[in-house]
């Protein structure tokens, strides 16, 4: 595809310096104006019951009878079997296996001598790390497992021919001791009884409440705690505009944003092994901040917007200077600012754009040699002018070719399903339920998911 250069600069707001103080009825003007940057969002008052698998683990005791039945059963999980660095030739011959073996035990070096005699060279003979369960024949596993290291094999026959082996390193394998393992062993076996148990204490939780009883009066039925949370924001976060640490997981705040207020949600999954209900006990309306509250914040606000203004008029004149003829590393050697070659970009969004913004890539693509554009970039405004163009060459790019023509091929398709699936709604009178539809995929989305037995 085309390919293009730019030479950038970026003009920061942060270099426009000499910004007046508003005086107050500006001020009262962009409070109003700009209230939504000045609100308050909506807060959410609740009550949280929640069932944690790790949380019942705790609690849980083991006895020392099971984690020795756990350690007996799961043996091979803390067993490390010995490896070891291991070379082979294979030859058809006995005599030529047996002429290695000899000039080996010369001391020649085994990769000049399988290269001499089996024609191998070092990549095909090195095997890396193996363990006795990596070697195809128990025949030949003893054998290499009987060498020490630094030592080569006498001739060993399979159905595969003659092989000689060499062993440059061994690493010993070995068992985790009972002692070694037996707290993780417990915790494992606590968790597992906790998830377990986990299941029936969810179900008597949702009895509970289906059965008339508060949050309060099940919590205390069951032994759990309720957790208040005085107020949660629909990004997890309170009052102090800091996220809120101990929030359950799952969709949590999806669903404290669905319940209204007074009502309790279903009892809703954390994950793979947590619940939770949940009550809204209040709900605090979006509300704008009293400006004498935020004053500062809104004095920062006006000023931040007017040097991205200034910014932005700065980059406008750069913009009309490189378009009337003056060099674009004239004027940033005459503002201080650096300038900077882009790589080759392409049309492609996102693939290698040099950290440009996609608007000023989009509009270099419409530049002719010479011209700049300008588009916003993070807090400045950054100026582009074309330096180069490679043209394309569709024959060259067969990969982006290929692209291009599978992409046309799948809108083809579409287009030829859709007229099809129209043609024939039209002369069958063919309709499609989408609440039907709807209902067989969305079914028990958001809603309670009874632990244990289906509904």
């Amino acid at each position: 595809s085309e390919k293009r250069i730019a030479e950038t600069i970026v003009v920061s707001d942060s270099t426009q310096q000499k910004i007046s103080e508003p005086d107050q009825p500006t001020l009262i003007g962009y409070h109003k104006d700009k209230a939504s940057l000045f609100t308050a969002p909506e807060y959410r008052a609740l009550s949280v019951v929640r069932l944690d698998a790790a949380d019942l683990a705790g609690e849980i005791l083991v006895a020392d009878n099971e984690v020795k039945e756990a350690y007996e059963a799961r043996v091979d999980e803390f067993t490390t079997p010995e490896t070891r660095n291991v070379k082979q030739m294979i030859v058809a011959e006995e005599a030529d296996a047996k002429r290695a073996s000899e000039a080996l035990s010369q001391g020649r070096d085994f990769a000049a001598v399988a290269m001499e005699i089996a024609k191998m060279d070092a990549t095909a003979i090195d095997l890396g790390r193996v363990g006795r369960a990596d070697m195809p024949f128990p025949e030949l596993t003893d054998a290499v497992f009987a060498l020490k290291s630094g030592e080569s094999s006498a001739p060993q026959k399979s159905p595969l021919g003659w092989h000689v082996f060499s062993v440059n390193g061994i690493q010993l394998g070995g068992t985790k001791t009972f002692d070694g393992v037996k707290d993780r062993l417990t915790k494992d076996i606590a968790m597992e009884k906790a998830i377990d148990s986990l299941f029936e204490l969810a179900n008597k939780l949702e009895d509970s409440l289906g059965g008339g009883a508060t949050l309060e009066e099940t919590a205390s039925q069951l032994n759990l705690k309720v957790v208040k949370f005085d107020a949660v924001d629909r990004s997890g976060k309170g009052k102090d505009s800091k996220p809120i640490s101990n929030l359950p997981g799952g969709d949590f705040i999806g669903i404290a944003f669905s319940t209204e207020e007074g009502a309790e949600s279903p009892l809703s999954e954390t994950g793979n092994d947590g619940y939770f209900v949940l009550r809204v006990d209040g709900i605090t309306a979006p509300v704008l901040k009293p400006l004498d509250t935020i004053k500062a914040e809104v004095i920062q606000a006006w000023k931040d917007e007017k040097r991205a203004e200034k910014s932005k008029q700065a980059a406008t004149a750069i913009v009309a200077r490189v378009n009337s003829g003056t060099l674009l590393n004239a004027i940033a050697s005459e503002m201080g600012l650096e300038i900077m070659t882009s790589p080759a970009l392409t049309r492609q969004p996102g693939k290698n754009s040099g950290g440009l913004p996609q608007p000023l890539v989009d509009k270099i693509f419409s530049l002719s040699k010479g011209e700049a554009a300008m588009a916003r970039s993070g807090s400045g405004y950054a100026v582009g002018r074309l330096k180069e163009v490679t043209t394309a060459v569709p024959a060259a790019d067969k990969e982006g070719l290929d692209k291009i023509s599978d992409q046309l091929g799948l809108a083809l398709q579409e287009d030829i399903f859709t007229q099809l699936a129209g043609g024939l709604r039209d002369r069958y009178g063919v309709t499609v339920n989408r609440q039907a539809i709807d209902g067989l995929f969305l079914s028990g989305v958001g809603g309670s998911r009874r632990p244990g037995r289906g509904r």
